[in-house]
């Protein structure tokens, strides 16, 4: 089946338009993304150490590998080790669902003030 001219000049158009939006270092990363990643107040939190040793304790309880527990909750195996690794970015829908399969209430993270807001608020 040939693709219709339609089809091929947009993807043209828009690789072009890639090109220049995304213009930025030798490897490829966008200037603002570089910029955005390297400012002192870029961070991400991820699972607390509570967490994840409460999702280990209750899967070894129910005698479940990551594999099982994954499987349970409709998930990938990463999004397991993830999770019990401490990479994960806690997501409260994943949270919801580990809780029902494994039969325990998980430990929530708490929102953190920022230190701006703190040292304001002084």
């Amino acid at each position: 089946m040939k693709p219709s001219k339609n089809v091929k000049s947009f993807s043209q158009k828009s690789l072009s338009n890639f090109s220049k939006d995304t213009a930025g270092n030798k490897q490829g990363v966008p200037t603002n993304l570089k910029q955005i990643i390297e400012s002192e107040n870029f961070s991400v939190d991820t699972v607390s150490f509570d967490l994840k040793q409460a999702i280990q304790r209750a899967r070894q309880q129910k005698g479940w590998n990551q594999t099982e527990l994954a499987r349970a909750i409709m998930e990938k195996q990463t999004v397991i080790a993830d999770y019990e690794s401490g990479r994960a970015i806690p997501n409260p829908n994943i949270i919801n669902k580990l809780e029902r399969a494994l039969g325990v209430r998980l430990p929530r993270q708490k929102a953190k003030k920022d230190k701006k807001n703190k040292d304001d608020d002084n």
